[in-house]
């Protein structure tokens, strides 16, 4: 079925780009329910086979992000996957291929699905290659607009989310969300993120507090930014939403130990015909992190000061799978009142001005 172009291809609104997302939700509450009763596991092919490709041809995008599962942990042969396609019921979202979600077992999973711990759930085809004809007309339009090219690597980037304490069910329905809400705007969301570390970085500049060490994995440069948004979730505990009932999430690279911030879509061995020589394509990994309910308060009083802080200070935790359910705030203060601050100046300093983190 050939998705509406137009749509794929139409400029995210200047007013969409916003430092904090207020809700990020793939449908209504009630609109969720059916949708989750609509999965199924689904066994995936037991089929691995890269072939050469060119820059426009990302083939072995499945057995690449097949590989970057089993460096994390053991990946379920199964997949979650909607019986019926989510646009035929009306639902704005446009993965490239088939929506789907990996559940990847990690050290320290109990064998009991109630008990949690050890979980990691990923999306998986958010960096599946779109179809020519799809993707013909994306060409045909940034030509028009002189954008400058990009292979066709789906949105560029893969959703992944894990807990040592929170149950399947919970990291499995925050991945979901997220994903679904990232493909509702398949072709901007890179771009915004791209635009997002620009924020960062100009932002450092005046500040230079802000631009300490960034990130677990040096030897990759940092070239997204951060996010923050707030998801619905039912199951998730009451003394960890917001006073609106909402779950805040950080979205960031590098925060895990060992998680890096990009894989490759092919295997070093295999060449291509781009003209960088051969060198593979990297697909970006976006880690979802559950914030503490006055890490989210912070965040929507003081903005991105306040976002790069708290991500900082989560990183420096050095574990793995920060998101939690007890894990206490980094920030040993309460948020303060919106609107108390005037100026960018006024935010900044008092950021810098917070305890240490008494984690």
């Amino acid at each position: 079925m050939r998705i509406n172009s137009y749509f794929l291809i139409l400029k995210l609104s200047s007013a969409a780009f916003v430092e904090h997302i207020p809700k990020a939700y793939f449908s209504t509450r009630n609109g969720s329910i059916f949708y989750r009763r609509s999965l199924a596991m689904q066994k995936d092919s037991d089929e691995r086979k890269f072939t050469p490709v060119s820059e426009n041809d990302n083939s072995n995008s499945q057995a690449a992000l097949m590989d970057f599962f089993e460096s994390i942990g053991n990946p379920s042969p199964f997949v979650m996957a909607p019986m019926v396609n989510p646009t035929l019921l009306g639902a704005n979202q446009y993965w490239p291929g088939r929506p789907a979600w990996r559940a990847i077992i990690v050290e320290g999973k109990e064998v009991d699905d109630d008990k949690g711990g050890g979980i990691v759930y990923a999306s998986d085809g958010l960096t599946q290659p779109w179809d020519d004809e799809v993707w013909n007309d994306v060409v045909d339009q940034r030509r028009k607009e002189k954008i400058k090219s990009t292979p066709n690597v789906g949105l560029g980037f893969e959703v992944i989310m894990g807990s040592i304490d929170l149950p399947d069910s919970i990291v499995r329905e925050i991945v979901m969300a997220v994903s679904n809400n990232m493909s509702e705007k398949p072709f901007q969301m890179l771009p915004f993120f791209e635009s997002m570390r620009e924020d960062e970085l100009f932002i450092m500049k005046e500040f230079e507090w802000l631009s300490r060490a960034e990130g677990n994995d040096d030897k990759s440069n940092i070239i997204l930014g951060t996010m923050s948004t707030e998801v619905f979730c039912d199951d998730f505990p009451e003394e960890y939403k917001s006073e609106t009932g909402t779950v805040g999430i950080l979205i960031d690279g590098g925060v895990s130990v060992g998680l890096p911030l990009t894989f490759p879509l092919l295997p070093a061995t295999i060449t291509t015909s781009d003209k960088e020589g051969g060198k593979a394509v990297e697909a970006h990994v976006r880690e979802l992190i559950v914030l503490h309910p006055e890490e989210l308060g912070h965040i929507i009083a003081c903005g991105l000061p306040a976002r790069m802080e708290i991500a900082r200070r989560i990183r420096a935790l050095k574990t793995k799978w920060c998101s939690s359910a007890s894990r206490p705030s980094v920030v040993p203060v309460p948020p303060p009142l919106s609107g108390m601050y005037r100026s960018k100046k006024e935010i900044c300093a008092a950021v810098e001005a917070w305890p240490p983190s008494l984690n």
